[in-house]
């Protein structure tokens, strides 16, 4: 069992228990198997060791004074108390260059205009206070909670808060959104010279372009990014995958990786770096002018149809394959695997490190 399945059932069973009670059983035992997986057990393992969610279920039960359990009506209550969220759409007319969105928890939304309009919409409000304004020209939007913080996490929240930017189809100078707790989407059509995203926890999708540079970090989180292009590229995330796909970068693209798979296809650069902790890495179609450095401590490199002057791959627990479009020099070195790679002499530099896997290089049509 994960632990997002551990806690959800967790919570179904503790159901009838006041909220704030709740939230207190699910954060102990979230931080509990946390505990263990930082001592390096596997998810998996890290929840069966905390025990049964029955188990624990029925004990904290017994711990918990009658008086302090909801009844039905409470309850219900309780569920109807967001029948009333709140929902508002602002028609904003002043011209501005730049985008800044600051949210403590709602999910936010960039898209284009279908009538050439500028708007903000929130929904699902009503525990939450927002600001718009165009000041030196910036647009402005900020909300910021005023419900306890256990409202607004997935146990609890029947339908999240979300914030809803339209802008007329035009280039921007600068985007900039940062949120605690939220999903990020910028959808295409609209190009800006440089976009920051920032997410504590969150995933994030952009298909937006920048002239500049497009850097987009989520502590915990997914992100993709596809149909862009883009001078400089950087994408991070320490718990969360990465996914990448047609994209055209005159720059560097630079990606980190705690934990969680990177996957990068149909794309062209100047450079790509990548640095995975824990997670695989794969490469689909991707040329880099100059260099493809690819490293994991715990997962496989693989790549397919790729190229560059030069490429570095280390894997430390981990296997490496990788087919390349033109000859390279090959230097492979394995402790403990198989090694099989192409004899050239020419050609530019293809470096290949694994401890514990193989290695296993060709090139394409030879």
């Amino acid at each position: 069992m994960s632990k997002t399945d551990f806690l959800i059932k967790l919570r179904e069973m503790l159901s009838g228990l006041p909220q704030e009670e709740v939230a207190d059983r699910l954060m102990f035992y979230g931080e509990m198997i946390d505990d263990r997986i930082e001592e390096g057990l596997a998810e998996e393992d890290a929840v069966a060791e905390v025990g049964s969610v029955d188990e624990i279920a029925a004990q904290i039960l017994e711990e918990v004074p009658v008086s302090k359990t909801v009844n039905v009506d409470e309850k219900e209550k309780r569920e109807n108390s967001y029948s009333d969220l709140k929902n508002e759409t602002i028609d904003i007319i002043e011209d501005f260059r730049n985008i800044e969105i600051r949210s403590d928890t709602a999910d936010v939304a960039v898209h284009c205009s279908d009538d050439n309009n500028c708007k903000v919409t929130f929904s699902n409000c009503s525990k939450q206070k927002h600001s718009v304004e165009v000041q030196d020209n910036t647009l402005y939007i900020k909300t910021t909670n005023t419900g306890k913080w256990y409202e607004h996490i997935a146990f609890f929240s029947v339908r999240a808060p979300k914030i809803d930017l339209f802008l007329p189809r035009s280039d921007y100078s600068s985007l900039l959104i940062n949120t605690n707790v939220g999903d990020v989407d910028v959808k295409e059509g609209i190009s800006f010279a440089n976009i920051n995203v920032s997410v504590v926890t969150g995933d994030v999708s952009c298909c937006a372009c920048a002239s500049g540079s497009l850097n987009v970090k989520s502590t915990t989180g997914d992100i993709s990014v596809k149909d862009i292009s883009s001078e400089e590229i950087g994408l991070q995330t320490s718990t969360g995958d990465i996914s990448a796909c047609s994209i055209n970068c005159t720059g560097n693209i630079n990606i980190d990786v705690f934990t969680g798979d990177t996957g990068i296809e149909k794309t062209a650069c100047k450079c790509v770096t990548i640095n995975g902790a824990t997670g695989d890495i794969i490469l689909t179609d991707v040329r880099a002018e100059e260099k493809i450095t690819a490293k994991s401590s715990f997962g496989d490199l693989r790549l397919r149809k790729c190229d560059a002057a030069e490429l570095i791959l280390n894997s430390g627990v981990g296997d490496i394959s990788a087919s390349l479009l033109t000859e390279k020099r090959v230097i492979a070195k394995s402790s403990l695997g198989d090694v099989r790679v192409p004899n050239s002499v020419s050609g530019g530099i293809c470096n290949a490190t694994a401890n514990t896997g193989d290695i296993k290089i060709s090139i394409e049509n030879i």
